[in-house]
């Protein structure tokens, strides 16, 4: 699948009325998706790397009252990182509640209010 194909997954799975969805509408709906969340990704290129980033902006485009983030940056580029840390911080602004898991310290004191460090399990 494409990274358009993708974004769009669950508006495949539901019944919209139409039946038929063409590559034009994909492309127009997976961009408008994407402009709305202040994100650049290539949409016509099968997914391969980006998987996270993709992921993100699936669950982020339903704009979520609590969003739960489990290693998010694992994957991710620093320039990457430095974006989804904009978004966590605008989402926080906006009364989103963020779950942030995390083996990076620097990643938790960078985002988060609270902390509770877990050992052993």
């Amino acid at each position: 699948m494409t990274v358009a194909e993708n974004l769009l997954l669950e508006e495949f799975s539901q019944s919209t009325g139409s039946e038929w969805l063409t590559y034009r509408a994909i492309r127009r709906k997976a961009r408008a998706m994407l402009e709305r969340l202040q994100m650049d990704l290539p949409l016509d290129v099968p997914v391969e790397s980006g998987r996270q980033e993709i992921a993100i902006a699936r669950a982020l485009v339903k704009k979520p009252k609590l969003l739960i983030l489990d290693e998010p940056t694992s994957t991710l580029s620093a320039r990457e990182a430095e974006r989804l840390f904009a978004r966590v911080d605008s989402m926080q602004r906006d009364g989103v509640a963020i779950l942030y898991v995390s083996h990076r310290m620097s990643e938790v004191e960078r985002l988060c209010h609270r902390a509770v460090v877990l050992r052993n399990g």
